[in-house]
């Protein structure tokens, strides 16, 4: 790529301009506020390197445009932001249905940085031997898995980890979320109620912006410890690498004011991603979801 030099960062190359910039920056939910927002997430650059696909700019509206990162100093983390074999595709796609829980191909395409096409065709397939299933046959009716196809995935995702040495790297990332995410329940309780003396289920009219933003704080500091979190267990395994960057996108929106990105199930919220995020540990584990203590 004439006119970019690049760096590492763990092992996801992030490119540099002439002027010495970096094509992405970190910047926290609230910097993300203050240079304007998230009105619309920037696409990502692709540039095809030996079988492999490597993220070589984020741009908005024809400039470099920040993303979210939780930390100084730490290379923020991509929608897709490292190298991803094309063998594994099939594999992305299958596992992306199991993660979304019920997704289109676009969606799974949006999620892992996929061509939606090329998603479509692994689901065919995978319908084909009993592994997903779709209410309709139309191309854009969503897939969900069936129990051979969690199954299976399931083992593959196992074979994968061992293939690749990185089990123990998903063990502790797992072991160290598992106290954050103790830590998430009862703030998405105190988001939603707004308990009084006389009725402690009141439901919260977000009325009190004191009382929200003390949660958003305590969400923020959440988020980001998150964040530290997987910035080390992505820079092994790479596709976990596309939880955070939802997390924090959705939280500069909250701060912004939509309150819908903390916890409605109609966009990809805050508690949803994180529900996506718990998912992609128990089926790359093989847990059964509640028996994890």
């Amino acid at each position: 790529m004439e006119g970019r030099q690049g760096l590492t960062c763990g092992r996801m190359r992030v490119d540099r301009r002439d002027d010495g910039q970096s094509k992405h920056q970190p910047s926290s939910a609230r910097q993300m506020r203050a240079s304007g927002g998230l009105s619309q997430w920037p696409q990502s650059a692709l540039d095809p390197v030996g079988g492999h696909t490597r993220v070589v700019a984020c741009q908005s509206q024809g400039r470099v445009a920040p993303l979210p990162g939780r930390a100084a100093g730490r290379c923020c983390l991509l929608a897709l932001h490292t190298l991803v074999p094309v063998s594994s595709i099939s594999v992305l796609s299958l596992h992306g249905v199991r993660v979304l829980g019920h997704a289109t191909a676009r969606q799974v395409g949006e999620l892992y940085g996929l061509d939606p096409g090329d998603v479509q065709e692994n689901l065919l397939d995978a319908e084909a031997r009993g592994l997903a299933r779709r209410p309709a046959y139309t191309d854009g009716s969503g897939w969900s898995m069936t129990d051979l196809g969690r199954r299976q995935g399931e083992q593959m995702l196992s074979d994968d980890l061992d293939a690749h040495g990185t089990r123990q790297n998903v063990v502790d990332g797992h072991g160290r979320f598992l106290p954050l995410n103790e830590r998430l329940g009862p703030l998405m309780t105190r988001w939603q109620l707004r308990p009084t003396d006389d009725d402690p289920l009141v439901l919260n009219d977000h009325l009190d912006a004191g009382y929200d933003r003390a949660i958003l704080r305590e969400l923020d500091r959440l988020v980001a410890e998150l964040g530290n979190v997987m910035a080390v267990l992505a820079a092994e395994v790479p596709r976990f690498g596309v939880h955070q960057p939802r997390m924090d996108a959705a939280l500069a929106q909250a701060w912004d004011g939509d309150h819908r990105w903390v916890d409605s199930p109609e966009v990809a919220a805050v508690n949803l991603v994180w529900i996506q995020l718990h998912e992609d540990f128990l089926a790359t584990l093989g847990i059964t979801r509640g028996t994890e203590f």
